[in-house]
């Protein structure tokens, strides 16, 4: 959390972040974090979840992301340079 709380690019978020069981809470929002290393295997359907953070570095193509949809998310967000006709995008740069 240290690096969502002191970005290099970002600077520095001013607000609430805090570790809880199962994940984390940012200004009261529960956000939940799993260590799950087959990602169809993720509960996304269950959890009704339109985005995945994806910052594992392993999904980084189209073929291996797709784990995470057939699982149940909406879209999945890549944080790596993706591959093939993915777009990479570095906020605030591109």
């Amino acid at each position: 959390l240290h690096l969502l709380k002191y970005d290099t690019m970002q600077g520095r978020f001013t607000g609430e972040v805090e570790v809880v069981d199962g994940g984390f809470r940012v200004n009261g929002k529960e956000v939940k974090s799993f260590s799950e290393p087959d990602a169809s295997k993720l509960p996304w359907k269950d959890l009704n979840i339109d985005v995945v953070l994806e910052c594992t570095g392993f999904y980084t193509d189209k073929d291996k992301a797709q784990a995470h949809i057939e699982a149940g998310a909406k879209k999945v967000l890549i944080s790596a340079p993706a591959t093939g006709d993915l777009k990479t995008i570095v906020f605030n740069t591109n």
